[in-house]
């Protein structure tokens, strides 16, 4: 009797599986027939991939929540499936949980990255790690993301096919989406700590995936960095500018070679290795070219700007007025924009290309001094700016710096009209959001500085000023004007930071804009390239802790 008990309670099990199965795959033939009709490629944000499948789930009459959820995950996975199969095997991570195996029955050791099986075949684990690996993939054992999140920042995957419950899946598709990975995830059929199961014929299918014309697909971020660091190295320098013997040359080249995050060249080197499918290895005279010269624009910027701000330090060292005196500090920024303007005219692209990025880096330089004059203009007021002017303030001077790296890339890259439209809205809404983010960083990091009491135009004093009431408005306004860095303006801004919840405002704001340039990329149909694009932002945009919560609960 209790052997036939078993024996139903087993059918009805297996009776339940297959049926969840079919059910599942009917929904992934509908998220493929979703993704076969879409005009734009992956990578796809969280937010995008959620709309598409709400959207999806409407059209075909699923409204139980998991079933949605699940619909998301499939539809990213068939927008990558292309480009999994095109990425060879050995450059692939198989990721599977170690809750498939009985942790009772199972014999495995462990080490520091996971669960050492040795195929005892009590499970299905020892098959498809045999099955896998004989294919050439990496494969980890082991609970979490991290150990799979180190070997893709050390370059030595370019793809993932991960097992895992839905749950933990929720849990790490914005990191998926952040990193732009190229990943196929496969939910297990029934979560828990201990035996699971999972779809095995399914697993296996993407596990195979292939086709004939396998390469990797793109770059890491980190090999372009290397490479755009190199060319700044003195001796680099000295052999693509020059060894005249000059003072000016001299102290321009040295304040060239200099500290700084190097993310203009970095963008403009990225854009053009995405679109030329080209090895970081080889470093074409032309893109270095592009890049210095890129940089040569943003570092003849920094000088002038130090100047107008009267700053004493920039990156913990003297600037460059303070050292050498105001005259020469001018006519080295003078020097390195024409400098700039010299490596593009003589740079190794065809005579079309050239005039396109001259124009360009003509149109971003004059884009820049005009955001400078508002910018200085609304000083010698000492007045606050509303929201909606800096904005536009910050699209003219900071986002010109961005754009004119990126198209410069982007041109000797060889892209159309409409890839450098989309990446010149890309680029200012970057623009806009990193210099919210600077705002931000100096007002946290200096309560006194200029950007705290007034004497700059700051995003956090828009933002408060829009927030309060109109006597609180005119108090803040006569603080400044009589003395904008005494107690009492520091206290007052203080307090009303703090009182009408500015910072959360102004993380949610700088939110906005990150999200702007992702949603920005969508016109892009080069896949690499917007994958390359969407790390660079979470490199030069990073979420905060401030940023997570934001997104959970925005701000009233």
């Amino acid at each position: 009797m209790d052997d036939a008990i078993i024996r139903d309670a087993t059918a009805d099990r297996a009776l339940a599986r297959e049926r969840q199965i079919r059910h599942w795959r009917k929904l992934r033939q509908h998220a493929a027939d979703e993704v076969a009709g879409l005009t734009d490629v992956p990578p796809f944000s969280l937010r995008h991939l959620v709309s598409l499948a709400q959207s999806l789930s409407e059209r075909i009459g699923v409204r139980d929540e998991i079933d949605i959820k699940l619909l998301a995950i499939l539809i990213h996975n068939e927008a990558w499936r292309e480009t999994v199969a095109g990425i060879p095997f050995s450059r692939r991570l198989l990721l599977l949980p170690q809750c498939l195996r009985s942790r009772d029955a199972c014999p495995a050791g462990r080490d520091e990255y996971g669960l050492l099986c040795d195929a005892c075949g009590r499970c299905a684990l020892g098959a498809l790690q045999s099955e896998a690996t004989a294919l050439g993939y990496a494969v980890l054992i082991a609970e979490g993301a991290e150990a799979a999140a180190g070997m893709l920042r050390e370059g030595l995957v370019d793809a993932v096919i991960g097992v895992s419950c839905l749950p933990a899946l929720e849990q790490t598709f914005a990191r998926i989406a952040d990193e732009a990975l190229p990943a196929l995830a496969v939910p297990l059929l029934r979560d828990g700590c201990d035996d699971t199961d999972v779809d095995v014929e399914m697993l296996l299918e993407h596990i195979r995936l292939t086709r004939a014309d396998t390469a990797s697909p793109g770059l890491s971020v980190d090999a372009v960095q290397a490479a755009v660091q190199a060319w700044f190295d003195p001796e680099a320098l000295r052999s693509l500018l020059g060894t005249e013997s000059s003072h000016a040359l001299e102290i321009a080249r040295t304040w060239l070679a200099g500290s700084g995050k190097r993310w203009r060249p970095l963008l403009s080197a990225s854009v053009y290795y995405a679109l030329r499918d080209t090895s970081v290895v080889v470093a074409p005279d032309l893109i270095q070219a592009v890049a210095v010269a890129a940089e040569c624009f943003h570092k003849a910027s920094l000088i002038h700007d130090d100047i107008e701000d009267n700053d004493d330090f920039r990156n913990g060292a003297p600037t460059l007025h303070k050292e050498h005196g105001v005259p020469i500090a001018l006519n080295a920024g003078d020097l390195l924009i024409g400098v700039g303007y010299r490596l593009l005219a003589t740079c190794a692209a065809d005579d079309s290309a050239r005039l396109r990025m001259l124009t360009a880096a003509a149109m971003a330089h004059c884009g820049l001094c005009v955001g400078q004059g508002d910018e200085l203009q609304w000083r010698g007021r000492l007045d606050v700016p509303a929201s909606a002017d800096l904005i536009h303030m910050f699209s003219r001077k900071t986002a010109p710096a961005f754009e004119v790296a990126i198209l410069l890339g982007a041109i000797a890259g060889g892209a159309d009209a409409a890839t450098c439209s989309a990446l010149a809205d890309f680029s200012r809404a970057m623009g806009i959001a990193y210099q919210i983010g600077d705002d931000q960083q100096d007002v946290e990091q200096d309560a006194g500085g200029d950007r705290a009491c007034g004497l700059q135009p700051s995003m956090m004093l828009a933002l408060l000023c829009d927030r309060c009431t109109a006597a609180e408005r005119r108090e803040i306004q006569d603080a400044l004007r009589e003395a904008p860095q005494t107690g009492r303006s520091q206290a007052l801004t203080r307090a009303l930071f703090e009182r009408y919840g500015v910072a959360a405002a102004a993380e949610a704001l700088r939110e906005d804009y990150r999200d702007r340039a992702l949603q920005a990329l969508a016109p892009i149909r080069v896949v690499s390239l917007k994958s390359l694009l969407t790390r660079l932002v979470k490199r030069i945009l990073p979420r905060t802790e401030r940023g997570a919560d934001v997104r959970k609960h925005p701000p009233a």
